[in-house]
């Protein structure tokens, strides 16, 4: 007996030890072997559909014609009359564009379309650059299905305390069903917001940016009057010498202008584009925009009163995608250069795919209704287009513009509703001392479980 356990033990250890080597391996051929497909949902559009929601006024026009072999684009009405084109993309060369689009920066680009004029691009020896497309079907472990993709997240506004939103105009201060008056701002909500959503599709095997961290905090990794004192100065120097602001403009902001309307004439402008630029340079799979809506006319009659915003009945969601460009919104050459990329891209077509499955958990997971087209809201009547999907826009919103890729700017609900009143003034939960209601973690999951859609995941 005592020779039996003089070799069975060390016998006993000699296969533990083998059974755990070879483990690791067994596992990662279980887990390829459990692969999920992922497709990304494109709604695939004709040149001339997506042309269609491109087209708000018919002044947009002036500025293009198609042709036989390509699409010309004028700098003016005035240029097109005479015959003046500032540049053409030749059909046989959309791939090459569509790629110099994704390796090229915006001013680098728009230069070479200029020196290239009516030529073509091979005709200056330029050819296709190494760009490692964005793939539309993938095979992801089940566990990580997410693994590779890159999410951009961009958290509206600036929030932080109550005078500072009450600067931005997006706040709410109103009475709830008890009769008690509560106040809460749009900024912090979208902070929140987006800040759940990444800790839903980080496990997920996802790589998250957010344009903005904490309370406040603006694209430029400060508060608004931290940036005021440190770099007000340089960025109106900066924009005069680019010829965006001639002197008087900038005398005005120097040594006239009140906080407020710098913020609004001068600093949101520049807030909107860095926030863009983060999200470029990151080259994400796809773009989130996170905000929260008011009823219009009570927004208006707040603004008018600067009280108190009393509780509507109304309720209602949308999303927003690219397109519906207004007559003047070609002046600008960047604004000529994005409209070309989203006519040959196929970054609309996915947007539109994004846009309908978020909009659908908006509707059904927040049981807040789909707006209607015909509503009595000046934005939708004068500044959208309507798409194919109930509760999705075209609106050339500067961030539905210059975001590359997929992007989705979403309106979840109306933050005066009577019932949205009570939910959102509720300190429910705690994220990293970032503290807030509860619903926001529904209108984190709506987005999620959109995201999940579009990538035709399901989430069980």
């Amino acid at each position: 007996m005592i020779k039996f356990f003089k070799f069975f033990f060390p016998g006993l250890i000699l296969v533990l030890l083998f059974i755990t080597s070879i483990l690791p391996q067994i596992n990662r051929k279980i887990a390829v072997k459990k692969a999920r497909k992922i497709k990304v949902k494109t709604i695939e559009l004709t040149q001339q559909e997506r042309l269609n929601l491109l087209i708000r006024h018919e002044g947009v026009k002036d500025y293009f014609r198609v042709e036989n072999d390509g699409l010309s684009m004028f700098a003016s009405p005035q240029d097109k009359a005479a015959g003046n084109v500032e540049t053409k993309i030749f059909f046989n060369e959309v791939g090459l564009f569509t790629n110099l689009i994704n390796s090229l920066e915006p001013d680098s680009l728009f230069t070479l379309l200029a020196e290239k004029g009516i030529t073509k691009f091979s005709d200056h020896g330029i050819k296709n650059p190494k760009v490692s497309p964005k793939k539309s079907e993938f095979e992801n472990p089940i566990s990580t299905p997410l693994e590779g993709i890159k999410i951009a997240i961009d958290p509206g506004h600036v929030g932080g305390g109550m005078k500072l939103a009450m600067l931005e105009g997006k706040y709410i201060k109103s009475v709830n069903s008890n009769g008690d008056t509560v106040e809460f701002n749009e900024g912090n909500l979208a902070l929140l917001t987006s800040k759940l959503l990444a800790s839903y599709l980080e496990p997920l095997g996802a790589e998250v940016m957010l344009t903005r961290h904490r309370l406040g905090e603006t694209a430029f990794g400060k508060t608004f009057l931290e940036w005021l004192d440190q770099d007000f100065h340089h960025a109106i120097k900066s924009e005069q010498e680019n010829g965006n602001i001639d002197k008087k403009t900038a005398n005005y902001f120097l040594y006239k202008a009140t906080p407020s309307i710098i913020y609004h004439r001068f600093f949101k402008g520049l807030d909107f584009k860095e926030r863009a630029k983060k999200i470029n340079e990151f080259n994400p799979d796809l773009s989130i925009v996170i905000h929260y809506n008011v009823d219009e006319t009570n927004y208006f009659d707040r603004t008018r009163s600067r009280k108190i915003i009393y509780p509507t009945a109304e309720n209602y969601s949308m999303v927003f995608v690219p397109g519906s460009f207004l007559t003047k919104e070609l002046v600008e050459p960047r604004s000529r250069l994005e409209f070309l990329r989203l006519i040959f891209s196929d970054d609309l077509d996915k947007s539109l795919g994004l846009g309908e499955e978020i909009a659908r958990q908006f509707n059904d997971h927040l049981k807040v209704n789909y707006v209607h087209p015909k509503k009595n809201l000046s934005y939708i009547k004068h500044t959208t287009k309507e798409t194919p999907f109930e509760g999705v826009f075209s609106r050339n919103l500067v961030l539905t513009r210059l975001i590359r890729g997929p992007v989705c700017y979403g309106e979840p609900l109306c933050q005066d509703n009577i019932l949205e009143i009570d939910a959102l003034s509720a300190g429910e939960i705690d994220l990293n001392l970032l503290k807030g209601p509860k619903r926001v973690e529904e209108v984190a999951t709506a987005y999620f479980n959109g995201i999940l859609g579009y990538f035709g995941i399901v989430n069980q």
